[in-house]
């Protein structure tokens, strides 16, 4: 691809009408260059052409699997923030024009750690040049949209679903370290890069070669906001990067602030480049003779070997078995043609967060629920409380949560923009002790991270009054970005959005009890795994399905491939209590012992009881009065908990499932059988063997069920987790860029319970 701007008349046009509708003050102002537009238009026009080829494949694919083209590109640097509303406004102008295919657009952009003032400042010098425009497509909207949905500036890896066609990952802190994180899949590569040096340190070929392992083609274009200089060139082709220029000869002056804050920050950091990295790279670095242009078989063969060092300790639990190839010729983004057809079984917000990430996708989705209608079962509560768990080491598990717990509040976000109703108050919620041995974990928390003051932080018990609205008399943790929703408009907006985006078959009064295999199919039935279908009965049998998943709650072990995950179902009983004028002035969520919500319709949420494998779902008068002794409890010599009346005995009662480690199941699902199989054939007492064993369970992809997948044990946390797992999930189905890193991944996946012991060299 030449540096020279070379439009065809269609998009030189479209460009010049698309520069006119923005506002003349931005136009006026020194961050704006003409030649950036066209040369974006140029990009995306070359990318994503409308072809005899690629309309043919999509009208014959899509009946089949409705195939959409996806185009990957990595931003790297701060000043990439600048033209990225520029580069959506394109995209949609030229979607809008037909000029391109119909395109997912995903971005990774890698930001340095973002002080949020100069990143406020950044937008704000840009919004200040941006007035309001009456054409459809403006950059205000994508600049307010990105900045509502980037919430906190401190948590590193973040899913911004920016419209229907464009998401983008932020990665934010050291580039080295984040591109390490990167889980690509082998049809979920890079198409291009840009980056934005604001100077050469800390830009060396390792990363350049960690932008390589995960590009598409051989020879990758890399666009740079700056002139190359010649180390980093030198660096970029080392790695086989095609190194272009962006802005040509009018290249506009950087933005000072980012760009001295980037350079300060970069020349500060003292942070290592990740030892596994340098240990395991250095070889095939070293042995790297340099030109301009490598030999394809030796770069494809080094790419190969830096993929696989990085998978390598996370091979067990990679989404992916097969390796990931480089091409040496796709001219175009990725045509995703592979027929799916999703089955998912359940009906509340796990299956109907999956039904959304799946119809953003584009595909085609059947989902089978016993009920007669959604979140019948435990996403039916009037009031769940939205924060994070978070843990004193800030583990995979506690990061996790982070992700997750903005993830979800993002989705709210955007389904109520959209018009779906969501009752919901982001209030904030405060979390106190309710004993000795609590309030000391607490302060374990609090006091075991620098934490980061939009996701938590401690207040005393002067804050925690005014921030309650009541009297609470306790210091406490504060989450403020946190607070109520209403699950079941939750789980209906989602599930109203997907058929926005697709046409799904939903199946009520329909509850699968088997789940089998034929001929590479899966197929689902009604009948019980002890009896046998004589004939094939349409109201019984149902398929076939290239893949399956289960996010039925309660039900999703109870299959004869599920039987033994090992998650424990928790009745739980939330009790209904009216308001008072007292209880009217509760202004954040209350959260000890137990959880009371500020009311909503009149209505405050108590609770919940926690009791193990119970049989009955009926309301329990002993379980609203613990609920009602539990509020009492916390708030001890307190006049509001007086006011708290359960006399009404209004209650709703559904089941957790919850595992042991407080983490939700998702992935495939593992093939127990073939699981144990190996470990008998592995198994020995002499130590060298068992290190043996350990390499081998390390180095190989764990047994799993090809096709059946699990979305379950979310636990008393779902409407936190569920969206992000089931994006996490979505993204493993269609091989895209996972948004999450390994060592969540591996926290996730199904077959955890059994590998950390063979990990370990322990019995099982």
């Amino acid at each position: 691809m030449s540096n020279v701007i070379d439009l065809t008349p269609e998009l030189s046009n479209n460009c010049e009408a698309l520069i006119v509708t923005f506002p003349q003050s931005y136009i006026q102002s020194a961050h704006f260059d003409a030649n950036r537009i066209r040369k974006l238009t140029a990009i995306l026009g070359q990318y994503c052409q409308c072809t005899d080829e690629t309309n043919a494949c999509l009208h014959e694919h899509t009946k089949l699997s409705h195939s959409q083209i996806l185009l990957s590109l990595g931003l790297v640097g701060l000043d990439c923030l600048q033209f990225l509303p520029e580069l959506l406004c394109v995209h949609e102008s030229l979607m809008r024009a037909k000029l391109i295919s119909p395109i997912q657009l995903q971005i990774q952009l890698f930001v340095p750690d973002i002080n949020p003032l100069v990143l406020d400042r950044v937008f704000k010098q840009m919004n200040s040049e941006l007035e309001d425009s009456k054409a459809s497509i403006t950059l205000e909207k994508y600049t307010q949209k990105f900045t509502q949905q980037l919430l906190s500036h401190s948590i590193p890896r973040q899913r911004l679903h920016i419209s229907d066609n464009c998401i983008i990952d932020m990665h934010i802190g050291d580039k080295n370290i984040r591109l390490n994180d990167i889980i690509p899949q082998p049809t979920a590569l890079i198409d291009f890069w840009c980056i934005a040096p604001p100077t050469e340190h800390r830009w060396n070929t390792h990363t350049f070669w960690q932008m390589a392992r995960m590009s598409k083609r051989l020879y990758p274009p890399c666009y740079s906001t700056k002139k190359w200089s010649e180390s980093l060139r030198e660096f970029a082709t080392e790695a086989g990067f095609e190194p272009l220029n962006l802005f040509g000869e009018n290249t506009p002056q950087s933005n000072k602030d980012s760009l001295i804050y980037e350079k300060n920050l970069e020349s500060n950091q003292q942070q290592r480049i990740d030892e596994q990295f340098e240990n395991s790279h250095d070889a095939i670095l070293k042995s790297t003779q340099k030109h301009s242009q490598k030999d394809a078989q030796m770069l494809s063969q080094e790419r190969s070997m830096l993929c696989q060092s990085i998978i390598q300790p996370y091979r067990y639990c990679h989404p992916s078995a097969a390796d990931i190839t480089p091409s040496n010729d796709p001219t175009h983004a990725s045509l995703n043609v592979k027929a799916r057809s999703i089955a998912i079984i359940g009906g509340g917000i796990a299956s109907a967060s999956l039904m959304l990430s799946l119809a953003e996708r584009n595909q085609s989705i059947s989902l089978f629920c016993r009920d007669s209608g959604f979140a019948k079962a435990a996403s039916g509560n009037k009031q769940g409380a939205l924060y994070p768990l978070l843990t004193p080491d800030n583990g995979p598990l506690s990061q996790f949560y982070q992700q997750a717990y903005l993830y979800s509040r993002q989705r709210i976000l955007n389904l109520t923009s959209s018009g779906k109703q969501i009752s919901h108050d982001f209030c904030g919620v405060l979390q106190t002790g309710h004993d000795a041995r609590s309030s000391a974990r607490l302060n374990k928390i609090s006091s075991g991270q620098n934490w980061p003051r939009d996701i938590m932080h401690r207040v005393d018990a002067a804050q925690a009054n005014q921030l309650a609205g009541v009297q609470i008399n306790q210091p406490g943790l504060f989450y403020p970005l946190g607070g109520w929703v209403c699950p079941h408009e939750f789980t209906q907006a989602a599930v109203a959005q997907a058929k926005q985006l697709s046409t799904p078959e939903i199946h009520f009064n329909t509850e699968i009890k088997k789940v089998f295999q034929q001929d590479g199919d899966w197929y689902l039935s009604t009948i019980p795994e002890t009896e046998t279908e004589t004939e094939v009965d349409t109201q019984t049998l149902f398929g076939p399905f290239s893949e399956i998943v289960l996010a039925n709650g309660q039900g999703f072990n109870q299959f004869e491939q599920t039987r033994k995950l090992a998650a424990t179902a928790f009745r739980g009983q939330v009790s209904h209590i009216p308001t008072t004028a007292t209880l009217n002035q509760i202004s954040t969520v209350l959260c000890a012992q137990g959880y009371m919500t500020p009311q909503h319709n009149s209505i405050h949420c108590i609770g919940a009881s926690y009791i193990k494998n119970a049989t009955s779902l009926s309301h329990c008068r002993q379980e609203q009065n613990d609920n009602q002794a539990k509020i009492a409890s916390c708030y001890p010599e307190t006049n509001w908990i007086k006011e708290i009346d359960i006399s009404g005995q209004d209650s709703r009662v559904g089941v957790r499932m919850v595992t042991r480690d407080h983490a939700p199941m998702v992935g495939l699902a593992p093939d127990v059988d073939r699981i144990y199989s190996l470990y008998q054939q592995r198994l020995s007492k002499d130590n060298q063997s068992k290190q043996t064993a350990i390499q081998q369970w390390k180095q190989c992809h764990a047994p799993v069920i090809e096709g059946l997948y699990v979305l379950g044990g979310l636990g008393s946390r779902g409407i936190c987790s569920a969206p992000f797992a089931a994006e996490i999930l979505a993204a493993q189905i269609c091989g895209d860029i996972i948004p999450t890193n390994y060592n969540t991944l591996a926290l996730l996946n199904p077959n955890r319970m059994w590998l950390r012991k063979l990990l370990k060299g322990k019995d099982i």
